[in-house]
């Protein structure tokens, strides 16, 4: 139901309110659309996180493709071995002191 009676509205739509009837105030409407923008917001950060998961994702899969590509001397130029690339691709660390030497 709305909150009160109007017939200025009544007049000017051409719309006679029933009995009882009553009209939407602002404080009303207002609240509303509070409640549907943080809705939406909600909906589209979290649209935006999974655009940037996938981003990522597809990112991390040309890197791994790429280093993949190049050949075992190519590779030990970087400073890598075949071996190394899933591990780099999936974005841990890649320190050799934290580790220690690669095993081969």
């Amino acid at each position: 139901m709305l909150s009160g009676s109007c017939p200025a509205l009544a007049s000017s739509s051409g719309v006679v309110p029933a009995p009882g009837d009553t009209a939407m105030s602002m404080t009303h409407s207002a609240g509303g659309l509070g409640h549907t923008t943080d809705s939406a917001s909600r909906i589209f950060s979290s649209l935006r996180s999974c655009w940037g998961a996938f981003r990522e994702w597809r990112q991390r899969g040309r890197l791994g493709d790429e280093l993949c590509s190049l050949s075992d001397q190519a590779l030990m130029d970087i400073g890598m071995t075949r071996g190394e690339i899933e591990y780099v691709v999936s974005r841990r660390s890649f320190d050799r002191e934290e580790c220690g030497p690669p095993l081969r």
